[in-house]
């Protein structure tokens, strides 16, 4: 993967009993896109949702893509959005793909500008080296979302490619998720994500 790219990604909910509903149609609109070298499905686990993720480096054509899938005619929620990449680490023992792995779980938050650069520090310092010290854990992406939610304040998103599940209940994460320095974290009220564990659809 390139240490430097964009991602555009199209979110979609619907009520209870429409996920295959939301695997089709993604699967149809997915296929609509063009110009795109990477494009990947997935299915968000227990949950109906989905998510196209379109990857490359031409903005413009990411744009084009974006807003093509956004004219089709869907009858479920949804979001798209745009980001650049800021951070990549991967095990020594990853895939040469980790995208090629079958489970994907997302972290997205919105931090105030002034607690980014500590945010920074703590993942590339201490939060995904000992997430990375599971043998599931394959490998993670962080990527600052263009377009400011609030004046003053950054969306940003963690990609984790897992090869098992069991990478959620390892005690590696668990050992990530309480040290000081995240437990200081914790305690601002802009500290709350939004979690999800995506399944990749082939």
């Amino acid at each position: 993967m390139p240490e430097t790219t964009r991602i555009s990604a199209l979110r979609l909910t619907g009520p209870v009993g429409t996920h295959e509903d939301i695997v089709a149609w993604c699967r149809a609109a997915a296929a609509s896109v063009s110009g795109v070298p990477n494009r990947f499905r997935y299915r968000v686990l227990n949950h109906p949702a989905g998510m196209i993720v379109l990857e490359g480096d031409n903005e413009a054509i990411l744009t084009r893509e974006m807003e093509k899938l956004l004219s089709l005619l869907c009858a479920f929620e949804r979001r798209g959005f745009s980001a650049l990449q800021i951070a990549h680490a991967s095990r020594a023992d990853a895939p040469a793909d980790p995208r090629d792995l079958p489970l994907l779980y997302t972290v997205s938050f919105t931090a105030p500008d002034d607690r980014a650069e500590e945010l920074h520090r703590w993942y590339d310092e201490e939060h995904i080296p000992l997430l990375l010290g599971c043998p599931y854990w394959m490998a993670s992406r962080r990527f600052r979302v263009d377009g400011a939610p609030r004046p003053g304040h950054t969306e940003f998103l963690a990609l984790h490619w897992l090869s098992d599940i069991r990478a959620l209940s390892s005690p590696e994460r668990d050992a990530a998720r309480r040290t000081p320095w995240r437990d200081r974290l914790a305690q601002e009220p802009w500290f709350r994500g939004t979690y999800q564990v995506h399944l990749r659809e082939p």
